[in-house]
């Protein structure tokens, strides 16, 4: 018995649940400091959704990865997460609202002149 459980904590650990961890935070604005709710957040490969109080989950494996937050309306974040220290980091993201484009002038065709 004693034997059959050694081997299942091995066999956990070589596929990879030793190594993982779990990256959380809140995305927010960063002028109003509201949380923002349906944000796509990538941790390496792992893709999640911002809830509606700007809190996300991901599972990843430890080490360093990259972080990317977008969110409509605002700056894309590119970040990287570091977890080789701490059992769970906490990145708490604040949004730059994006700059509103400029619309651009358009020539009116008119009717000629004679």
């Amino acid at each position: 018995m004693k034997g059959k459980f050694i081997l299942a904590v091995l066999c956990t650990c070589t596929l990879g649940s030793c190594t993982a961890m779990r990256v959380t935070g809140t995305i927010s604005d960063a002028v109003t400091g509201e949380p923002i709710g349906g944000c796509g957040v990538t941790v390496a490969t792992r893709v999640v959704v911002s809830d509606f109080r700007g809190q996300y989950s991901a599972k990843v494996r430890r080490g360093r990865r990259p972080m990317t937050v977008v969110c409509p309306g605002y700056e894309l974040q590119n970040l990287e997460v570091d977890s080789s220290e701490t059992r769970r980091p906490t990145v708490n993201v604040q949004m730059t609202p994006a700059k509103k484009a400029r619309p651009r002038s358009t020539a009116k065709m008119g009717a000629g002149t004679r």
